[in-house]
């Protein structure tokens, strides 16, 4: 328990000095969380803001699904090499 308050604490002291504050944070509040009901809330609030994140970074990179991306792809890599091996006309 103390090795999470540790971490808590040097996350939000990285968080205004140099240092990767938000993943002390998340460290701190993940062993914090095993023992202490607060902190298991915090963490449950927090990995569901992360997928949330997550879900709109895909779907505004990747607007097609995965399927189609492939398809259109597999369909571009036969044409290739059809158009590059052609019999020179004479």
């Amino acid at each position: 328990m103390v090795i999470g308050f540790v971490l808590l604490i040097m996350g939000l002291i990285m968080m205004v000095t140099p240092g990767p504050g938000l993943l002390f944070i998340f460290f701190g509040l993940s062993i914090l969380a095993l023992e202490i009901e607060w902190a298991r809330e915090l963490n449950k609030q927090g990995l569901q803001g992360l997928e949330r994140i997550v879900a709109k970074l895909k779907s505004f990179f990747w607007p097609q699904s995965p399927k189609k991306i492939i398809s259109n792809q597999s369909a571009g890599y036969s044409i290739v090499p059809a158009v590059m091996f052609q019999a020179p006309s004479v």
